[in-house]
């Protein structure tokens, strides 16, 4: 029991210790020009490896506490951590056999009939609990090897097609287990189909991109998965730069991403993703990503943070004239603001972009706005005209328009950044 204290205390540090080595990241990366010609090793890479640690050492964890619970309490409490809630029959199993109640023995069949729709919806079922079921996950691909690339090819049965699940928040919950699924593939082992599986999965690809393409790319989820697929299942030369860039665009506020940039060699073109990020407007991922891929010294990330400051305020002008209300138009342009003062901090680029500024800004929009409520509350107050006729009051002639004009008056007047033109890096593999 003294083992298994000790273990939990640890694991429970791993968030704090990985925020301190992050910090300790970011100040060795700003030596960096003392330390080699190129330093080239990413945090994104650094995080996905020792997230991947902490969550095998916590499913090894479970399944050491589980098996101590067993031996103190034999028969009567089995481990929460071995089997998740009893579950009704799977229709998509063998003979309509219910499954094993232990995920690992679920999952291990699941692969052994080559149920990729079971599989799917079984995963789906408990994505929540992805750290107990990733290890036997991907053990289970690995050791099916090419009989699991064909398999899961089943699993987007329902996803990609003529069949597509009408219902969007299952469609929505079977995308993201797809994801999950070719994720766990690639990682477990190169895929080899046959030819005919070959054509197979050129058909789904085509489809999918086909279907993305019409839905107006708006689908960050399914973009994320079909990514995740393409790389799976080697089909990245069936997309053109544009197209990669694109989805990616879509599916940037993915954290999977970068990592999938860097497993999947697709890190030369991180420089278009930016500059399309910046051409959409979003400026805060765009940094986020210069930062991933260690851009800093070709994209300078403070000019984009200014236009993004700088396009804070316009939308606060497109707010206004679309007669917003004055709650929502101060809320935008803080939320813009704080964001940017967040990544100033977050890399150390007080020194080139003094957040002050932005600061004060805030707590102007904060002050304006909570003026103004007053004025219009003590506003509210004042008796009917009539009755202050009789009283002998004249009504009082307000100074200040009440209102998103007041605030559009007040940003003129007080803008705290010099308005600087969309910045554009030029680079090759834009598309």
């Amino acid at each position: 029991m003294e083992t298994s204290k000790t273990i939990s205390a640890a694991l429970k540090l791993f968030d704090a210790k990985k925020e301190n080595l992050k910090k300790a990241y970011y100040d060795l990366q700003s030596h960096s020009s003392l330390l080699a010609p190129s330093f080239s090793l990413s945090w994104s890479h650094l995080d996905a490896h020792f997230t991947s640690l902490h969550t095998s050492l916590s499913h090894r964890f479970h399944l050491l506490q589980s098996l101590e619970s067993q031996q103190q309490y034999p028969p009567s409490s089995p481990s929460k951590y071995l089997s998740f809630p009893p579950s009704p029959t799977d229709p998509s199993s063998q003979n309509g056999t219910a499954l094993p109640k232990n995920p690992s023995e679920q999952i291990l069949t699941l692969c052994n009939n080559m149920d990729g729709k079971g599989l799917r919806d079984y995963v789906g079922d408990h994505l929540k609990d992805k750290a107990a079921i990733e290890d036997t996950l991907r053990s289970a691909l690995k050791s099916a090897s090419d009989a699991a690339a064909s398999m899961l090819l089943d699993s987007l049965d329902g996803v990609v097609g003529a069949n597509v699940v009408k219902d969007d928040k299952e469609l929505r919950k079977r995308k993201r287990t797809c994801s999950f699924l070719f994720k766990q593939l690639r990682a477990a082992a190169s895929v080899s189909l046959s030819f005919k599986e070959k054509l197979r999965a050129n058909r789904l690809c085509v489809d999918w991109k086909r279907s993305l393409m019409r839905d107006g790319c708006v689908d960050g989820v399914g973009a994320m998965a079909f990514l995740h697929f393409v790389a799976a299942y080697g089909l990245l030369s069936e997309l053109t730069v544009h197209e990669i860039l694109t989805f990616s665009v879509i599916a940037a506020s993915n954290d999977e991403l970068a990592e999938l940039y860097w497993s999947a060699g697709l890190t030369d073109k991180a420089p278009g993703l930016v500059q399309k990020l910046i051409d959409r407007s979003k400026h805060i991922l765009a940094v986020k990503f210069v930062f991933e891929f260690n851009l800093a010294h070709k994209i300078p990330p403070v000019p984009i943070l200014e236009a993004h400051v700088n396009e804070s305020q316009k939308l606060v002008k497109r707010l206004s004239e679309e007669g917003k209300s004055l709650s929502e138009i101060t809320a935008r342009e803080i939320h813009a603001l704080k964001s940017a003062i967040k990544v100033i901090e977050s890399h150390n680029l007080q020194s080139e972009y003094p957040p002050e500024s932005l600061q004060q800004r805030i707590e102007q929009l904060m002050k304006h706005k909570a003026n103004v409520k007053y004025a219009a509350s003590a506003f509210s107050a004042k008796p009917p005209p009539h009755q202050q006729q009789q009283s002998g009051i004249k009504r009082p002639r307000m100074s200040e328009p009440v209102g998103s004009a007041s605030v559009l008056n007040s940003a003129s007047g007080a803008s705290s950044t010099v308005h600087y033109q969309q910045p554009h890096f030029q680079s090759s593999v834009i598309g």
